[in-house]
């Protein structure tokens, strides 16, 4: 299951990154922020998977990809 989140790091890191900056900025802190930190993580284990089986990574791994070779790469998975 942790690999799944692997495939997509970048994206996971931004994520955690916004979700704190915004509980922040809504004044939330001690334990409430302690919270937020701890389930942002395990909401992600499960999103991850799920989102991976639909598409090859993740939305800032796509960019970077586009970006960096000059051409879209394939987002979804092939159906079988």
């Amino acid at each position: 299951m942790t690999t799944d989140a692997g495939t997509a790091g970048p994206t996971q890191v931004e994520v955690r990154i916004a979700a704190l900056d915004i509980a922040r900025g809504l004044a939330l802190f001690g334990h409430q922020l302690y919270y937020v930190a701890g389930s942002i993580r395990p909401f992600q284990l499960i999103v991850s998977p799920i989102w991976l089986k639909h598409f090859r990574f993740g939305p800032l791994e796509y960019g970077w990809r586009w970006l960096t070779y000059g051409e879209r790469p394939a987002f979804r998975v092939a159906s079988p």
